[in-house]
């Protein structure tokens, strides 16, 4: 991911045609992009739209994405990261998650974009599961995320599961 900071206006502005959610809701974002998950289960959620729920190898990509990036991440001042979060990320006063390279943010959680920024701001990678009855928040986020300046890699989505997750990371 690279690129300008994005003004907090952009958060609202539309990041995909609307025929488009489809298709993001069947990749994950890992690495600085869109991917197709290596997963193959569906899972269909109220809203009718359906997800390609993650696998043991879409966490092992996602988690090596982020242990890459981390470091150059962790290489910038705390002002430089501060700056390349949206200011809604900056809001939350969240304590960061238990320390590691990496934060397991998930989205089902109320403060999860508190919590996100914080562990960003302290130097974290973060994989960020979607919540499976609203994934199209996380999509938006991680998007938006996408448009600022952080290192490629050290955000992960994946339409995964709590349990899974944390078994993957270790």
């Amino acid at each position: 991911m690279t690129g300008a900071g994005a003004p907090d206006a952009d958060w609202l502005r539309p990041l995909w045609p609307e025929e488009d959610w489809p298709e993001r809701l069947l990749t994950h974002f890992v690495g600085g992009q869109w991917r197709a998950p290596l997963g193959q289960g569906l899972r269909v959620g109220p809203d009718g739209l359906a997800v390609v729920q993650a696998g043991v190898a879409d966490y092992v990509r996602a988690r090596h994405a982020i242990l890459a990036a981390v470091p150059v991440w962790q290489g910038q001042s705390a002002e430089m990261r501060r700056a390349a979060l949206p200011a809604a990320l900056l809001s939350g006063g969240a304590a960061a998650p238990a320390m590691g390279p990496i934060a397991l943010i998930d989205a089902v959680a109320a403060d999860h974009a508190a919590h996100l920024g914080a562990a960003l701001l302290a130097g974290q990678g973060a994989l960020i599961l979607s919540d499976p009855s609203n994934p199209r928040a996380a999509c938006t986020l991680v998007a938006t995320l996408a448009r600022s300046p952080l290192p490629a890699g050290v955000i992960a989505l994946l339409h995964g599961a709590l349990p899974e997750a944390r078994a993957a990371l270790g």
